[in-house]
């Protein structure tokens, strides 16, 4: 059922070529872009190519309009949910083509997370622990066999002159 919420989300956002973001109260964003990154986390391998646009482009307004709007109004823990699922989505889109770039800088919260709680800091690194724990640490393990393989590479090298 969600699949095809999703999917027919997609169409009418594509064929509209405007997306719609549902925001308009702080509640009712936090809300909506919740469901939004869910939504992709869901279905990011069933997602084209030609749909990212549209999603992105949905992204952005709730990073763009959403967040500036109730910025102010947020509190440090709605921000750091807010994070969390910026970080959620960019890595979803980016297990899809490859490239996660994860820039938070546009989101003016640099001087808010600096007064995160020790209790925030460690839920965040839980989560990005529990998210994307496998994925960094199989990353770890190919970079560490690579580096491992470039070194015998070079010995070898070495030895023939």
């Amino acid at each position: 059922m969600k699949r095809i919420l999703l999917l027919s989300l997609v169409i009418i956002g594509v064929s509209c070529n405007t997306p719609q973001v549902k925001c308009p109260n702080k509640k009712s964003f936090l809300n909506s872009f919740e469901d939004f990154v869910s939504d992709v986390k869901e279905h990011y391998r069933d997602i084209s190519i030609n749909d990212w646009e549209s999603i992105d482009k949905e992204f952005e307004l709730y990073a763009d309009q959403c967040y500036e709007k109730y910025e102010d109004e947020l509190s440090i823990g709605e921000k750091v949910d807010f994070v969390k699922n910026t970080l959620t989505y960019a890595y979803y889109k980016g297990k899809v083509d490859g490239d996660i770039d994860i820039d938070l800088s546009d989101l003016h919260i640099s001087e808010d997370l600096e007064d995160i709680s020790i209790e925030s800091k460690e839920e965040l690194e839980k989560f990005i622990k529990e998210e994307l724990g496998q994925d960094i640490e199989e990353a770890l393990d190919d970079l560490m066999d690579g580096m491992k393989d470039i070194s015998e590479e070079i010995k070898n090298w070495l030895k023939e002159e």
